[in-house]
């Protein structure tokens, strides 16, 4: 059958303790190629490396996949179906592959052919490849989550600042990286984004190249406190956050030294999902303009736009009117910056608390609608799924070897429109965790605790620009100005207006 065919063997495993080494893997395909009267004459392996990196991205399977394209082997031996993929979709994308350049694939687990066969098979045979893994998931999940209740670490890389001993099971903390990582908590508390933060580490830290990925890493993980966390990722990617703090563990451990105080870290946490809710990036807060989107020409109902005419050590710095070419020097409006400040601060705390909550429950609200919408598109989707599928089984019941093509459409029909579904899951999730924050938000007496702390800590703090700045966005509505120099202030949380005058010439 294989004599005077060239063949290729791939093999895959994720895990050194993976039951089937790569060794067993070559030997079954051997076996099988030798009662065929067969050779082998290229190897492709992907030594751990998880089903769940894409096809693509794993370097022999994408070089197999070329090779394939130009015509290097004739046939193929794979150990077993799910040593390819798991994912159904991608068992379709290796089979088109294969099929379009007359390349035969044979699995030596069983001697079956993996290209060949009624197309309802083939997505019966990946959809169990896809559900054993999802059972791997479960077990490892079940396992993971009994340790962690134990206080028990579950394996893994030890977080920046620590290492773990696993015989004494325990972890001692590296004191030049845990003085980094309060460094991290200060300046994360000074309104320094991941960025900046990042940066400065740079010019300080020549052992470690820092990116603004680490440093959320730092920032959201509570173990530097001394907890260990379950679900505290969104499983399948690579750094995102579940933000929706109901669905975590937390459970303190005694093997941790904490580098911080749980009330430290839980201020951090505020700010992250402040951050979050708000939608604000970092660098919108540095600018020494304070009334940047806030300042209002009255004449032409528009925004202000900043202006640097300081050239060469000449010129102003100034706010104009692009329609009417009214201009207020930048010196003149912020001499008004420590009495706005402290109007606002007037306002009892608890005042401006319920104001703000309310915004918060407008927001949520939008959220409401947004997500009944999708949940609606959702239902539809789950309809034409089932369409599919009931087609599907009348074509397998009635006429087996008839209507291949039609069968085909449908089966690419349903990976589609199961695409799709999974895409509105995920916007459902996104939604549902939005909401989930902001309940979590308005019910966590922590968070207000330390944001009205914070609130008159920029007050009394003018000399700090982002702390400033980001005060004065949190709530002024708009700064309206007339070519008098006369000023109305509207805030975001208020009906009150207050007044002001500033001198133009």
């Amino acid at each position: 059958m294989l004599e005077g065919k060239r063949g290729a063997f791939y093999g895959r495993k994720s895990t050194k303790k993976q039951e089937m080494s790569i060794d067993k893997q070559k030997f079954y395909a051997e076996q099988f190629v030798k009662q065929h009267s067969g050779t082998f004459h290229k190897w492709y392996i992907d030594s751990g490396v998880s089903s769940r990196v894409p096809l693509l991205q794993r370097e022999d399977m994408a070089k197999l996949l070329n090779d394939a394209k130009l015509g290097n082997f004739d046939f193929v031996v794979v150990y077993s179906h799910d040593r390819f993929a798991r994912s159904p979709i991608e068992h379709q994308e290796i089979r088109k592959v294969f099929k379009d350049n007359s390349i035969k694939v044979y699995i030596s687990k069983s001697g079956d052919r993996y290209d060949e066969g009624d197309l309802i098979n083939q997505v019966i045979d990946d959809g169990y490849s896809k559900l054993e893994l999802d059972n791997i998931r479960t077990r490892t999940k079940s396992t993971l989550k009994s340790l962690l209740v134990k206080g028990t670490w579950t394996g893994g890389k030890a977080p920046y600042g620590y290492r773990y001993d696993s015989t004494e099971k325990e972890f001692s903390i590296m004191d030049e990286e845990i003085d980094n990582v309060k460094v991290v908590f200060q300046l994360y508390q000074k309104d320094l984004g991941f960025s900046a933060i990042a940066t400065r580490l740079n010019r300080k830290d020549t052992k470690k190249e820092w990116r603004s990925d680490h440093v959320k890493n730092i920032i959201t993980n509570p173990f530097y406190a001394g907890y260990l966390t379950y679900n505290r990722r969104i499983e399948g990617s690579n750094n995102s956050i579940n933000e929706n703090r109901k669905d975590w563990m937390m459970i303190i451990s005694n093997i941790i030294p904490k580098a911080i105080e749980l009330e430290e870290w839980e201020n951090c946490w505020r700010i992250y999902t402040e951050k979050k809710i708000k939608k604000v990036n970092p660098k919108y807060y540095t600018t020494n303009y304070y009334f940047q989107s806030l300042l209002k020409c009255k004449k032409c109902d528009v925004p202000m736009k900043c202006k640097n005419q300081k050239s060469k050590g000449s010129g102003k710095q100034l706010y104009i009117c692009l329609d009417c070419r009214f201009k207020v020097e930048i010196e003149l409006i912020h001499k008004l910056v420590t009495k706005v400040c402290k109007d606002i601060a007037t306002k009892k705390a608890a005042e401006i608390k319920d104001k703000v909550q309310q915004e918060y429950h407008k927001d949520k609200g939008l959220y409401e609608i947004a997500l009944v919408q999708k949940e609606n598109e959702l239902m539809l989707n789950e309809t034409k799924v089932n369409n599919v599928q009931r087609e599907l089984s009348v074509l397998s019941r009635n006429n087996p070897n008839d209507n291949q093509d039609f069968r085909k459409a449908l089966v690419i029909a349903n990976q589609n429109i199961n695409q799709e579904t999974q895409n509105i899951r995920r916007d459902i999730n996104i939604l549902q965790n939005k909401i989930d924050l902001i309940d979590e938000t308005l019910k966590m007496e922590p968070f207000w605790k330390h944001w009205i702390d914070d609130l008159y800590e920029k007050v009394s703090d003018l000399k700090e620009t982002k702390k400033l700045r980001r005060f004065l966005v949190n709530y002024i509505d708009e700064l309206v100005i007339d070519e008098d120099g006369k000023i109305e202030m509207t805030t975001k949380y208020f009906e009150d207006t207050f007044n002001y005058e500033i001198p133009l010439s």
